[in-house]
């Protein structure tokens, strides 16, 4: 069976992500896309973590995937800036 996954936001490789790993043992294939946030002044990003070199970005990652995972799509952008002025969505399910 094969699975897609989906990475957004902030550069974040935490000891969840190494469990959520562990939970895709069994599948055939598992087919990640990345669509990551570049900000070299964020402090939870890796030290050393390559933020504007997608193909240093992608090395990096593919090493740290197990044999049967493939980047399937990887951009990385710049943080969008956030209006605070605009209201917040305060419904009670967001």
């Amino acid at each position: 069976m094969k699975v897609a996954a989906t990475i957004a936001g902030l550069p974040r490789f935490t000891k969840e992500f190494d469990s959520f790993l562990q939970n895709l043992k069994g599948y055939d294939q598992v087919d990640w896309f990345f669509y990551l946030w570049n900000d070299p002044n964020d402090k939870y990003t890796p030290p050393g973590w390559p933020s504007n070199d997608v193909d240093a970005i992608c090395a990096k990652i593919a090493s740290n995937l197990p044999a049967n995972h493939t980047i399937a799509y990887l951009d990385v952008h710049e943080m969008p800036v956030y209006d605070v002025t605009r209201p917040l969505n305060m419904t009670p399910w967001t």
